[in-house]
């Protein structure tokens, strides 16, 4: 409720049950502990919007469509307080725990020379951007591309395996 930070993902489907998704959550979870931060991986569904005509085409990896849906919700729900999120995968570790999300705002602001203020996403690019660990400032800019992400969604190519990041991608560059 009054973080200004918080670690977000989404653990679903068989890989997240059992030893591998229980230090896959544990792992993110004493991240979020060790530097005081919220720790949310649980999608509240009755809050959400239904996938309607798109659950069809996406019932093989609805997550894809969650996700940017899921951020945008808790960039609303909590835009007086919480300042930034940073999305990360289900089957994703985190490998430098104590290194804080603060040291890596100020890395990227020495990188672009700029101030926390005007940063809008933290991502790694490979071949395109990849929205598998996403830091995301929760600010009107913010906010809008991902509404852009979700109305560009069927322009994207709903046949990829990772439409999250492809609209994503589509949305910046809308």
């Amino acid at each position: 409720e009054h973080a200004k930070i918080a670690v977000v993902s989404i653990h679903k489907g068989w890989k997240y049950h059992g030893v591998l998704g229980s230090f896959l959550r544990t792992n993110k979870h004493s991240y979020a502990n060790l530097h005081e931060y919220a720790y949310i991986d649980v999608v509240p569904q009755k809050d959400l919007p239904p996938l309607q005509r798109l659950e069809m085409r996406l019932h093989h990896h609805p997550v894809y469509y969650e996700k940017p849906q899921f951020l945008l919700h808790l960039m609303e729900k909590y835009k007086d307080n919480l300042e930034w999120l940073l999305w990360i995968d289900g089957d994703a570790i985190i490998t430098h725990p104590y290194v804080s999300i603060e040291e890596r705002i100020k890395e990227s602001q020495k990188l672009q020379k700029t101030k926390s203020k005007e940063i809008c996403l933290v991502w790694a690019k490979d071949t395109m951007p990849n929205a598998g660990v996403i830091l995301i400032h929760n600010i009107p800019t913010s906010r809008e591309l991902f509404r852009t992400a979700l109305q560009t969604w069927d322009e994207t190519d709903t046949f990829r395996s990772f439409t999250d990041q492809a609209s994503l991608t589509a949305a910046i560059d809308h």
